[in-house]
This record gives structure tokens, C-alpha cells and sequence, in this order.
């Protein structure tokens, strides 16, 4: 699993050190304060990655979440829709 930082520069996800643009984004499960999420580079194969909450920041992760489903349903439209791990609890 690649390891990095991911970006929002308001209008693009960049991933990494080489700040990667990135087209698309999906979160494959959502557990409140980890997330999985599937990133499609604008080159290169999609990959996913676990996000983590940071403790000593909890409004900056709320924002994180919030502009992770904008994004998400902006590119990848209707069809995809948060979907939680059946049988976890957060």
C-alpha cells in the first residue's frame, strides 16, 4: 500500500510527495474517524489507502470527511454511495 499525505487544494486531491493529481476519489468504508478510500490518479492505476482522524485536530478531520463525499459524488456521480462495513462499529 503506497504510503503519503493527501492534499486539497480546493479544487484537486494531490497524493504524495510528488503531489500526484488525482481525478477521483470513493470511500470504500467509512468508520467515523478511519476511512478507506479508493484513489484514481490522473495517471496510473486506482489504490487504496486508510485515512486517519487526527486526535488533536477533530474540525479539520470533520472537513477532510465533508470535502471527501463532495468530491465523490461530484465525480463519480449518483451511483456511488458511502458504504459502510456491515457488522462494524465505529
Amino acid at each position: 500500500m503506497p504510503e503519503g499525505r493527501l492534499r486539497w487544494d480546493g479544487e484537486t486531491w494531490y497524493w504524495g510527495s510528488l503531489s500526484q493529481p488525482i481525478k477521483a476519489v470513493r470511500i470504500q468504508y467509512d468508520f467515523q474517524r478511519t476511512l478507506w478510500v479508493l484513489l484514481q490518479p490522473e495517471h496510473g492505476q486506482q489504490f487504496g489507502v486508510w485515512l486517519e482522524a487526527d486526535a488533536l485536530n477533530p474540525e479539520r478531520w470533520r472537513s477532510v470527511r465533508r470535502a471527501l463525499v463532495w468530491c465523490e459524488e461530484t465525480a463519480w456521480g449518483a451511483e456511488v454511495s458511502v458504504a459502510p462495513a456491515v457488522g462494524m462499529h465505529p
